[in-house]
Formats: C-alpha cells, structure tokens, sequence
C-alpha cells in the first residue's frame, strides 16, 4: 500500500504492476540487549536502508532517531509504527524519495524489540527509475542495477560499509555473522 501511495504521489500509475511484480517481502523480529549499567547506547549506528520501505514497530520506550532534511533528529514515539524509504525506492524514483538517516539508541536498561516488514527488489529485477521520472530537468542519477550487485558493492573495498564503519542494520550479535554470510552470497 506505501509504494502504491509514492507511485501515485509520483505520476507513474503505469508502473505499480511492474514494480509489484518485482517485490519480495520479509517480515524480521529484532531483541537488541540491555546496555550495562543503565546507561544510553547506540545499538545501531546511523544507516540508510538499502531496500525499498520498511516498516518499524517498537515496542515500549523510544529507541529510533531519525535525522531530518534540515538535520534535526525525530524521536518515533513508542508503540508506533515508523515508515522509512529505502536506497532501492530513492534510485527507482530518480532521487525524488529521500532515503532517512537513522540509528538506534537504548535508553535504559531494558531489553528492546521491534518488528520490521521490509520490501525488496527480486534479486534478478533491474532497479531503474521509469522514463516518466527521468527528464531534462531530472537528469538520471543512478545506473540501472541489480539488488544483489548493489549489496555485494557495499560491502566491497570500494563500498561505503567498509569505508565508513558499520553503517548496514547489524541486529544483533546473534546474527550479525548470518546476515552478512547471507547478503554476501
């Protein structure tokens, strides 16, 4: 239902039953520890998503901070839903969808949980954004690619994640080494 929104709030009705072929879905649940001593920690240091949209559902306290165009921090409310653009939405819309800052940060010494529903391109769909978003005045900004290509790029020597730190949605340190094993493959 949100991409539909952004595909009508972009003009490109034509393209909702391409794009909706082209979707895979993945629904995640995430335990992010207490921090010791009661003090405030970053749990996930400031990322972009890479996917489509995601959908966030925190449960109690706040924890997500997202930054703002003008570079001011919003705090999602707890027990709320938070919707956040991805990478892939920002190149398929030609840079028209801005893809948020935003990291996790424990505030006390509870346990946190979240629910996330994300949407990716299938790995074998090209990402590219349609003619009617591309124009003189809205030059193309980003190569066509493909998913997988793009994921194996950021981890790559080249890519931001080891140039920067950690800035993918590491989830926990169970499964830190499972996702980057997986999104590698």
């Amino acid at each position: 239902m949100m991409r539909l929104m952004v595909v009508e709030a972009l003009g490109v009705e034509k393209e909702w039953e391409s794009l909706e072929k082209s979707v895979v879905y993945e629904l995640r649940m995430t335990e992010y520890d207490a921090p010791e001593n009661q003090e405030t920690m970053v749990a996930m240091s400031t990322h972009l998503d890479i996917n489509i949209i995601t959908i966030l559902r925190q449960q109690k306290g706040q924890g997500l901070e997202i930054l703002t165009k003008d570079g001011k921090q919003l705090f999602a409310p707890p027990n709320s839903f938070s919707v956040i653009a991805g990478e892939s939405l920002k190149a398929w819309s030609n840079g028209r969808v801005s893809t948020p800052p935003h990291r996790v940060k424990m505030l006390n010494n509870e346990k946190r949980h979240t629910i996330q529903f994300r949407s990716h391109f299938k790995n074998g769909c090209i990402i590219q954004a349609p003619e009617k978003l591309v124009d003189k005045d809205h030059p193309q900004v980003y190569k066509p690619y493909k998913y997988p290509d793009y994921v194996k790029f950021l981890f790559s020597k080249d890519g931001w994640v080891l140039k920067n730190g950690p800035k993918m949605p590491i989830l926990s340190k169970k499964l830190t080494v499972g996702l980057k094993e997986k999104m590698m493959a």
